[in-house]
C-alpha cells in the first residue's frame, strides 16, 4: 500500500510499535479495572494499601 517500497520496512515496524501500545495499553486497562471493580465490590479491608488514591 506504500509508494515507496525502501519506506516500507520502517512504516511496518512503526505501525507494529502503535498497534503492540494500544494492546498493551487494552490489556493494562483491563486488568487494572477488573482488580477496580473486585476491590470496590470486596468488603472494606482495614489494610489501606488496596484502596485508590482517588476516593479520599
Amino acid at each position: 500500500a506504500s509508494q515507496a517500497p525502501a519506506a516500507a520496512p520502517l512504516a511496518t515496524a512503526c505501525w507494529v510499535v502503535v498497534l503492540a501500545t494500544y494492546l498493551a495499553d487494552i490489556a493494562l486497562m483491563a486488568r487494572a479495572g477488573a482488580a477496580q471493580a473486585r476491590a470496590r465490590t470486596a468488603p472494606p479491608s482495614p489494610s489501606p494499601s488496596n484502596t485508590g488514591g482517588l476516593r479520599g
